[in-house]
């Protein structure tokens, strides 16, 4: 075994993990987990983040109280997050809260579930229907990643001309 092929698999028992927590441990309970970003697949970096999306019937108001929400799980996955900075991968969770509300309304972020992303939870199907949304977008529109020093962007509409003004059909 390598150290990378190690971090791996606890990697994937911390999302794991997570998908349980999600499931039967978190208050409010969220109606769709998503893991995305470039810790969904192998080789890990080094230096990264745990990119997880939780959608929820309703959120508390104020960020920092929607932001409350995770304290919990960030003590549960705690465990993991040691084992992998130990094995030298420094990785805490990012974890973003949004209304189910917010799953109709476009985001640049949903762009990125299309091909980094992993459902970890979804009961009632709102994450599938998300990603399915943003895949008939980026068709639509034409959209692609770019990459500009190194950095992702996404070009929503290339065939936008100066003056023009981009809809957000989502």
């Amino acid at each position: 075994m390598t150290p990378a092929s190690d971090a791996w698999k606890t990697m994937t028992r911390l999302v794991s993990e997570i998908a349980s927590f999600a499931e039967v441990g978190m208050t409010p309970r969220p109606s769709a987990v998503i893991h995305f970003g470039s810790s969904v697949r192998p080789p890990l970096q080094y230096e990264s983040d745990v990119d997880l999306l939780f959608f929820f019937q309703s959120l508390p108001s104020g960020r920092i109280a929607a932001q409350d929400i995770f304290v919990p799980l960030e003590l549960h996955c705690s465990p993991y997050l040691n084992e992998l900075r130990a094995a030298g991968f420094n990785y805490e969770l990012s974890p973003i809260a949004k209304s189910e509300q917010a799953a109709k309304v476009f985001s640049p972020l949903y762009l990125d579930l299309v091909d980094r992303s992993k459902i970890l939870f979804d009961p009632s199907g709102l994450a599938d229907q998300l990603i399915q949304r943003s895949k008939r977008f980026i068709e639509r529109n034409g959209s692609r990643r770019e990459y500009i020093s190194g950095r992702p962007v996404w070009i929503y509409n290339p065939n936008l001309k100066s003056g023009e003004h981009f809809t957000d059909d989502f």
